[in-house]
C-alpha cells in the first residue's frame, strides 16, 4: 500500500515559486538593460535611425526595380509608369513603419527615373539555345560599347550544366595560355587594356571554377578566385560568386570599356546586364546581336536604371520646452512645427537614394 505524504506537494510549489522567481528577475534586468539603452543612444542613436531607413528603404526599391526589369516590358512609358507606382507603394509602406516607431516624421518625393536597357538570357525559360552565343550563334561577340562603371549593373551570370564547360587541368588553371579557350566576360578599355573573368571547369576534380585576368603591362596574372561543386552564381559588377565577395570590378581598367562575350559555345546557363543608356551616357547596346523583347533570346528591352529619391527623415526626439519635456508634435514635408516656447533638433535628412 502506498504511503501518502505532503512533502512531494511542497517540493512541487516550492520548484514553482523558485521558477517564478527567476523569470520576475530576468526581466527586470532585460528591462534595466533596455532602459539604459535608450537613455544612452541620444543623436548618434537617431542617425543610425536615419542610416538604417536609408539602407533598407535603398535595398526595397532596388529588389522592385529588378523585378519589373525582368519582365522584359517593349513598352518604356509603361515600364516607367510601373516602376513609378511601385516606388510610391514602397515608400509609403517604409513611411508608415518608421513614422509609428522610431521616426517623427518621414517620406521620400521628388522620384525621378534613369533610362536604361537590359540583356538577358533566362535558361529557365524555353529558349531554343541556352549557349551564352548572339542570336547568330556567334561564339565572340559584343554585349556593348563605350561604357563607364557608372552605367553597368546588375551583371549577373549562372551556369549549372558542367557539361557545357571547356575543361583544363587543375595544375593548368592559373596558366593564361591553357584557359584561353574556356568561356569568359571581356571588359577593353579605352587603351587596348583588358579585364577578364574566366569560367571552366577544373579537371579531373570536376569543379566550376572561376578566375579572373587583370590588366598588366609586365605580365600575365591568372586568379583562381572561386570553385563550386554546384554551380555558379556571379556578380560581375560586385565580385560575388555564390553569395560571397572574391574579386574587384575590373581594377586599372582604362574607361570607357566594351563588354563582350568570347568562347560563348563553352557555356551554357543564363545572364542579364543593365545598362545607363539616357543622354548624360555614352553606352551603345549592340542592338545587331540581340532580339526584340518576347521573340527570343538573347534579347535587349528598355529598363529603368536607376531611381532617384529625395528621402526625409526626422527622429522621433522630444520638444524641450521651459523646463518641462512634451511629446514630438507633427511635422509637415515643408516646416517642421515647433510648440511656442519649445526647441528641437534639427531633422536629419538624406537625399538622393540611387537604387
Amino acid at each position: 500500500m502506498a504511503v501518502v505524504t505532503d512533502r512531494g506537494q511542497q517540493l512541487l510549489i516550492g520548484g514553482l515559486v523558485l521558477a517564478l522567481f527567476l523569470t520576475a528577475l530576468v526581466i527586470v534586468l532585460n528591462g534595466a538593460l533596455y532602459t539604459d539603452d535608450l537613455q544612452t543612444r541620444g543623436a548618434a542613436g537617431q542617425t543610425l535611425a536615419a542610416d538604417d531607413y536609408e539602407g533598407e528603404l535603398s535595398r526595397e526599391l532596388g529588389r522592385t526595380l529588378d523585378a519589373i526589369n525582368d519582365r522584359g516590358k517593349s513598352d518604356r512609358s509603361a515600364l516607367e509608369d510601373a516602376v513609378l507606382d511601385a516606388t510610391s507603394v514602397t515608400s509609403d509602406l517604409f513611411t508608415r513603419q518608421y513614422a509609428s516607431g522610431q521616426a517623427a516624421y518621414a517620406t521620400t518625393e521628388a522620384v525621378t527615373t534613369e533610362e536604361g536597357k537590359i540583356i538577358k538570357q533566362d535558361a529557365t525559360q524555353d529558349a531554343t539555345d541556352d549557349l551564352m552565343t548572339d542570336k547568330s550563334n556567334e561564339s565572340d561577340w559584343k554585349l556593348a560599347t563605350r561604357v563607364e562603371d557608372t552605367a553597368v549593373r546588375q551583371f549577373e551570370i549562372q551556369t549549372a550544366d558542367i557539361a557545357a564547360l571547356a575543361s583544363v587541368k587543375d595544375e593548368n588553371s592559373s596558366d593564361a595560355g591553357s584557359i584561353s579557350d574556356t568561356f569568359y566576360v571581356e571588359l577593353t578599355g579605352n587603351n587596348g587594356n583588358t579585364w577578364e573573368v574566366h569560367i571552366f571547369k577544373s579537371s579531373p576534380s570536376g569543379q566550376f571554377t572561376v578566375a579572373t585576368i587583370a590588366p598588366d603591362d609586365d605580365t600575365v596574372t591568372v586568379d583562381i578566385r572561386a570553385r563550386s561543386n554546384t554551380g555558379l552564381s556571379i556578380d560581375v559588377t560586385t565580385g560575388e560568386v555564390n553569395g560571397r565577395q572574391v574579386f574587384p570590378f575590373a581594377p586599372r581598367l582604362s574607361q570607357p570599356y566594351n563588354i563582350t562575350f568570347q568562347n560563348g559555345d563553352q557555356i551554357s546557363g543564363s545572364y542579364e546586364l543593365t545598362l545607363a543608356t539616357g543622354e548624360d551616357t555614352n553606352t551603345v547596346v549592340q542592338k545587331s546581336n540581340l532580339y526584340s523583347a518576347g521573340s527570343d533570346e538573347p534579347y535587349v528591352s528598355p529598363a529603368v536604371y536607376a531611381v532617384n529619391v529625395t528621402m526625409t527623415y526626422v527622429a522621433a526626439s522630444r520638444w524641450t520646452c521651459r523646463g518641462r519635456r512634451t511629446p514630438t508634435g507633427k511635422r509637415s514635408s515643408t516646416r517642421h512645427r515647433t510648440p511656442v516656447g519649445c526647441t528641437a533638433a534639427a531633422p536629419t535628412a538624406r537625399e538622393p537614394i540611387t537604387e
